[in-house]
């Protein structure tokens, strides 16, 4: 499951500079009250060595190297950050603060959503989701409070939500998987791997691929 959003927030979105964005968000995280480290959260320790100039010298965590030296109320900036490195990031900021620098390949909308985090580049510019049709809402409203909270891995999870996808295109309520998967993140009902689970599901069944369940019987 995700961290409890017990945070300020914020974001600096994609295009920018990378120093330029570094800068942003640590002149962001300085006006917050935080009371342990600056910390820098990204998908590979080996990373610290290509780290922006304004974050070098700054503690770095990632997924791979967990470490419960860091208490809370920290000031994180989290960059080059998947899904995983994204919740790592949530954990370590818990009463202090997080500023996520969005990537190229990243899409931090659903969590900025969930945050209410605050966009550095218009921060009076709230960030909104693509369209998700109040039918299709519904839907996977159902599905996130059926196994979200246990990120789908449950006996039964896969075969209730495959059904449920399938009957969400049956009445004609096709999101794309871009919005279907922000939606979940916004949520805060699944972790990363849930959504990635449901977004695996849904492709699946958008291409009318065939299941089974855990007793490999078909779906």
């Amino acid at each position: 499951m995700t961290a409890p959003t017990r945070y300020i927030a914020a974001y600096v979105p994609k295009h920018f500079d990378e120093d330029v964005a570094a800068d942003l968000a640590v002149r962001w995280l300085r006006q917050q009250a935080c009371s342990g480290e600056l910390l820098v959260a990204c998908d590979y320790v080996s990373q610290a060595s290509d780290l922006p100039r304004r974050l070098q010298g700054a503690a770095v965590v990632a997924p791979r190297r967990r470490t419960s030296r860091y208490g809370r109320g920290n000031a994180v900036v989290a960059i080059w950050a998947d899904g995983r490195t994204r919740e790592l990031a949530e954990a370590r900021a818990v009463d202090g603060a997080l500023c996520v620098i969005e990537g190229y390949d990243d899409d931090v909308i659903g969590w900025a959503v969930r945050t209410d985090a605050v966009n550095l580049a218009q921060p009076d510019v709230p960030p909104d989701l693509p369209d998700l049709a109040p039918e299709a809402r519904k839907a996977v409203d159902f599905i996130l409070s059926y196994g979200g909270y246990k990120n789908f891995s449950g006996g039964t999870e896969k075969e209730q939500v495959v059904r449920s996808l399938r009957q969400m295109l049956s009445a004609g309520h096709r999101p794309t998987p871009e919005a279907l998967q922000l939606y979940a993140v916004a949520s805060g009902k699944a972790g990363h791997r849930g959504v990635q689970r449901l977004l695996t599901l849904y492709e699946g069944v958008l291409q009318g691929r065939q299941f089974r369940d855990y007793a490999r019987r078909l779906i």
